[in-house]
């Protein structure tokens, strides 16, 4: 295999999926932010199911991970000398709620995190998820939908937007969703940004949250002026 695999009772013939997958997938992603794949090796631990990769983070020094958990790219710790990792698990065994192509979008969303922090280093959560959601085309290019989801929440400050409060429920109801609210300000500032520009940005670390926060407003002001046709776009929360 080409990448790092560490295999924790699960099947070899997975391994093997997921090694083709993440080499098919690397190129395409490293184009997009403009660089080479400099030989770039992903290091993965595969779990057996999901039990077994949440059990397998804690005895490893990590915990609390949301409930919605089923993957995750950990950044590299020099302190516990843990290095920057890919964590899944095999959605081929009789657990598992996936088909393995749904599991191959998962997979391929934690390597957009992994060769981000591998060419950028750390940035803040709403950014990597924004592009990785971006990247991994889960959202349709249509946004009205999204829209009239978003005018519904409480739309919080990006510095407390990250960990368990990167989705915010209280009683069980979304009080916002950071995945959805990332995705739109990383299509903003490719909307107001050139794509150099952005990748410039990410380079320099040239990242405030306050000056964000802003963008995020305008960025849903933006949208729902795009799709304001729409009855179901409603007045945001800000």
């Amino acid at each position: 295999m080409k990448n790092d695999i560490i295999i924790i009772d699960a099947s070899n013939e997975y391994a093997f999926h997921l090694d083709k997958l993440i080499e098919r997938s690397k190129n395409e992603i490293f184009a997009w932010f403009n660089k080479p794949n400099k030989d770039c090796k992903v290091k993965i631990f595969l779990y057996k199911d999901l039990n077994h990769l949440v059990s397998g983070l804690k005895a490893r020094g990590f915990k609390d991970y949301p409930d919605y958990m089923c993957a995750c790219m950990i950044d590299e710790d020099c302190q516990n000398n843990i290095s920057r990792s890919i964590n899944l698990f095999d959605p081929t065994t009789s657990l598992s709620t996936f088909t393995k192509k749904e599991y191959d979008y998962i997979v391929y969303h934690e390597l957009i995190h992994y060769i981000t922090n591998y060419l950028f280093g750390s940035l803040p959560e709403w950014l990597t998820e924004g592009i990785a959601k971006y990247l991994d085309n889960s959202y349709k290019e249509d946004l009205t939908n999204l829209m009239s989801i978003i005018n519904n929440y409480k739309i919080p400050s990006l510095a407390v937007m990250y960990g368990n409060n990167f989705v915010k429920k209280i009683n069980n109801q979304i009080i916002y969703d950071g995945y959805d609210l990332s995705y739109l300000l990383i299509r903003y500032l490719l909307t107001i940004y050139d794509k150099n520009k952005f990748i410039s940005l990410l380079e320099n670390k040239n990242i405030s949250n306050a000056y964000f926060d802003q963008l995020l407003k305008e960025a849903i002001n933006y949208f729902n002026s795009v799709y304001s046709k729409e009855n179901t776009i409603k007045k945001s929360k800000i």
